[in-house]
């Protein structure tokens, strides 16, 4: 319903490049989006892994994709090295924004995990239930779980993973928002990611911090959400009813029909 969010200030901490779609989402709901991306997401440092596994893309069985970015930095290289589709392995994808990400280089997602995205939900299906002797390529970033290939190579697969990006700190400084949270409020904080959770902490230091874990928060994932309790939120976070943009929105204003205030 539009209008759902008027008078609703919403901190945005993705990363500035990945931050339009859900800022714009907010904006339409009528909210205030206020951006504050605490890291910047980068190409990896060498990137002699992704060419080579790129250049013999075809040899895999399954490629896996963890997230959006690791399908905007693996996709073009992959698709200037592949001419011929109809060779290409099983390609799965965590979510439906990596599964767009992919189709934009022509290379079509035909896995998704079972119920809620992410790697459980992936090794829940019947693809990833047999895979003895399958060779299995996980593009990633920097920072990601082990859990997909610890638990593929325990099934007996032949695991590569190759990191695609890093996950860096920005350079935006506190103060400015420090100084409009005081004095405008902030009505709830969004959490994409384990290591947004912990650059926003460290970042909100003293009097920051204590504005910050008194908030009201949506987490894109359980994961996230058990990190943020960690680090002391004082509400229980708010875990998103999918992990993607329309879901945190979603969570945000089934939120305030409840907390119109």
């Amino acid at each position: 319903m539009p209008g759902e969010l008027v008078g609703l200030r919403v901190l945005v901490t993705r990363p500035a490049s990945q931050a339009g779609h859900l800022v714009k989402l907010i904006e339409t709901a009528g909210g205030t989006a206020v951006r504050f991306p605490v890291v910047e997401v980068v190409p990896t440092a060498d990137t002699t892994r992704l060419n080579r596994a790129a250049k013999r893309f075809s040899a895999f069985d399954i490629a896996i994709f963890v997230s959006a970015n690791a399908a905007r930095y693996a996709a073009p290289q992959i698709a200037a090295h592949t001419s011929d589709t109809s060779g290409l392995p099983l390609i799965a994808a965590l979510g439906d924004g990596t599964a767009r990400a992919l189709a934009t280089h022509n290379l079509v997602a035909s896995l998704l995990p079972i119920g809620r995205y992410g790697a459980d939900g992936l090794l829940a299906t019947a693809a990833l239930s047999r895979v003895t002797g399958l060779r299995i390529a996980i593009f990633a970033g920097d920072t990601g779980r082990p859990t997909l290939a610890e638990t593929l190579a325990a099934r007996g697969a032949d695991v590569e993973v190759v990191e695609c990006y890093r996950v860096v700190s920005s350079a935006v400084e506190p103060g400015p928002l420090l100084d409009e949270w005081c004095n405008q409020g902030m009505g709830i904080v969004t959490v994409t990611s384990v290591r947004i959770a912990e650059n926003l902490y460290q970042r909100l230091a003293a009097n920051g911090r204590s504005l910050l874990l008194r908030a009201p928060l949506v987490a894109i994932s359980e994961r996230v959400a058990r990190a943020c309790w960690q680090l002391g939120w004082q509400q229980t976070p708010l875990v998103a009813e999918q992990a993607n943009d329309v879901g945190i929105v979603n969570t945000i204003k089934h939120w305030r029909r409840t907390n119109p205030s």
